[in-house]
């Protein structure tokens, strides 16, 4: 179950998007199949229509840890957006699963590196919370 931010819980399901405008090549190159993967449906959709503005051609959301590991396993992605806090369980297992398949990874959360509830990640770019197009961009270029 994910939190969409009014209280109400209740999966999250993936939807694909389409778009073909981007104006950052090395940003664009990166993401030409996107998958974010956060509980919070508001912010979700936030980072997906930050994403395509951005320049995605395909961004994939999931609020779960099972629907991420289905998407990381059917999808060609190039690159997935991970909250390392999904409500009751951690997106740990799809962070090492991403890595393995050589994804670019960039974790997002509200506690910051040295909270100690990263430290089953493996090493990965972090984005604080909240962040920005600005900031997304440049983690996403780095």
């Amino acid at each position: 179950m994910c939190d969409d931010g009014m209280g109400q819980g209740g999966a999250l399901p993936a939807f694909g998007f389409d778009d073909t405008e981007g104006d950052d090549p090395v940003v664009t190159a990166r993401l030409v199949s996107a998958l974010v993967v956060e509980d919070n449906l508001v912010i979700a959709m936030d980072v997906r229509d930050a994403l395509l503005e951005l320049g995605a051609k395909k961004v994939l959301l999931a609020g779960r840890v099972a629907e991420a590991l289905e998407i990381v396993t059917r999808e060609s992605l190039s690159f997935v957006l991970l909250d390392a806090s999904l409500g009751n369980e951690t997106s740990e297992e799809v962070a090492w699963a991403c890595v393995r398949r050589g994804i670019q990874v960039i974790l997002s959360s509200g506690y910051g590196a040295d909270s100690g509830k990263m430290n089953g990640f493996p090493r990965l770019p972090l984005l604080e919370k909240p962040y920005g197009l600005d900031e997304l961009r440049r983690a996403i270029e780095s």
